[in-house]
């Protein structure tokens, strides 16, 4: 059994489920370091220096989940029974696991800015610049809609060059479709908090950072019944999701860089998912309590 802090190594792995796992098509799972130039290039993926660490948990009947022999390079984890068609899967496959999956609860800020209310497809874009380590700029927002290429949302440092820091909490809807697209600028470090759907389309979120650690979304647990979150489209998508109460569904021709944690998760299409291991070590949400955060039977 391993303990640790509830927001520490969450991220261990690529696919963290309280539910099941679905993988079709030409789907492929495998992992590569950003921080490491053996294992990528200038902190990007690439496959032909793709590595085996791309680990997929599931804490429920490993019955539920379905793998369709699509690619794993790692091992696959369940809670009991067997997962199906796991031919792909290239290390070993346990059915005597459990991890910790700590709900995702809302935000606690000493100082929100009053506007803007919302954001919908604003006319010529808007721009929400960020602060300094420690001083972070907060956004409380009704809904997040952007539709249209011609007006983004642009996430910007509070000064060129330096790094900068935003926390947008959205109480209804993210929803990016057509030609709309966030921009996160270089330097800066994004956390959003979603409690409503979640829908990435369209250009989606062009994280200029490269690296998933700079770009966190969490779904916030509902008080009942669960939320959609949807990654799609043409665009590559880099971050982190925190969402535990969400059915996860990644398809389309983007890529997926990075790690995830959802109540159920499809991954179909010719969608790739490759977990960047520098998140090994990333500390996501907030710290209270130590508990198990994993543990397998040794069968002697």
């Amino acid at each position: 059994v391993v303990a640790g802090a509830m927001n520490a190594r969450m991220l261990t792995r690529a696919l963290a489920v309280r539910s099941s796992i679905t993988l079709d098509g030409t789907a492929a799972i495998d992992s590569f370091d950003s921080t490491d130039a053996n294992k990528s290039t200038s902190g990007l993926y690439d496959p032909t220096k793709r590595q085996d660490r791309a680990d997929v948990a599931s804490n429920a009947n490993g019955t539920m989940s379905d793998f369709n022999h699509c690619e794993v390079r790692g091992s696959a984890y369940c809670n009991g029974g067997s997962i199906q068609d796991t031919g792909g899967v290239i290390g070993p496959v346990f059915d005597n696991f459990s991890t910790a999956i700590p709900p995702v609860v809302t935000p606690v800020w000493g100082i929100i800015n009053v506007t803007p209310n919302s954001i919908n497809d604003p006319p010529g874009g808007m721009t929400l610049p960020g602060g300094p380590s420690g001083s972070a700029q907060n956004y409380k927002i009704s809904a997040l809609s952007l539709n249209s290429a011609s007006n983004p949302l642009i996430l910007a440092p509070h000064t060129p060059g330096q790094a900068s820091y935003v926390n947008i909490w959205i109480t209804g809807a993210l929803s990016i479709t057509g030609s709309g697209f966030i921009r996160q600028q270089p330097g800066v470090h994004v956390a959003i908090y979603c409690e409503g759907d979640v829908t990435i389309l369209g250009g989606g979120i062009a994280n200029q950072n490269g690296r998933a650690r700079f770009l966190q979304i969490f779904g916030i647990d509902p008080p009942s019944g669960t939320r959609d979150f949807t990654i799609g489209g043409t665009g590559d998508f880099i971050g982190v999701v925190d969402a535990p109460d969400f059915d996860l569904t990644i398809n389309g021709t983007g890529t997926y860089c990075g790690a995830a944690i959802a109540r159920a998760a499809t991954i179909s299409g010719t969608a790739g998912f490759h977990y960047d291991e520098d998140l090994g070590d990333l500390k996501i949400g907030p710290t209270e309590r130590y508990e198990y955060a994993s543990w397998i039977e040794d069968v002697r």
